[in-house]
């Protein structure tokens, strides 16, 4: 079979990095990180510089990046630990000429791998928004994920705003019941603080 031009070779398979506040991220890499996540993302959506700052002085924040064969980040994620052990993905994106090439599925499946024995959560679209947000949910199931029923409403990212309802994608296992509710208390708990985009 022919590889297409920007299909990822051998060679970077191994050009995933895991950062944090033992191993942060350097000026320049930080730079790239930022500009991959606001290419991909709408502003509201963008992260807030606390969250940028947890990637160098908060342990529950871990940043993670693959290098393309230009040796720059081309696709990078970044988790939140929760009080309980679980693993939130607060942001996984992909440049949009490497986009297709299998590398966002690599990195979501090393995380799910250096996760193992704790939940990973995801929030994503209701999938009723757009078929942006069934080809997410889509990309997360294909991955052993779960798109758990019931809505999580995300805090009023500015004043004035309603919350942003969102679906909570789970991993290794469902979210039903006291354990769903019980992840919506923990974010809303623990991380509304870094929704507030003011």
């Amino acid at each position: 079979m022919q590889r297409m031009a920007n299909e990822p070779t051998i060679d970077d398979r191994n050009a995933f990095e895991e950062y944090d506040i033992d191993h942060p991220l350097s000026e320049a890499d930080m730079q790239r990180f930022r500009s991959i996540l606001q290419e991909a993302l709408p502003p509201v959506e963008w992260p807030t510089e606390k969250e940028y700052a947890g990637i160098s002085t908060d342990r529950r924040y871990r940043a993670y990046g693959h290098r393309g064969p230009e040796g720059v980040f081309d696709t990078v994620a970044m988790t939140i630990r929760l009080s309980d052990g679980t693993a939130l993905i607060g942001y996984l994106c992909t440049e949009p000429s490497r986009r297709g090439c299998g590398i966002g599925g690599r990195l979501l499946d090393l995380i799910l791998e250096k996760e193992s024995g704790h939940m990973v959560i995801v929030e994503i679209d209701p999938l009723e928004t757009s078929s942006d947000a069934v080809r997410r949910a889509e990309f997360y199931r294909r991955h052993g994920m779960t798109v758990n029923d019931g809505y999580y409403e995300i805090p009023p990212l500015k004043p004035d705003e309603p919350g942003v309802r969102q679906l909570i994608v789970s991993y290794p296992d469902p979210l039903v019941g006291e354990g769903f509710d019980r992840i919506k208390v923990l974010i809303e708990d623990e991380l509304a603080g870094d929704y507030a985009r003011l």
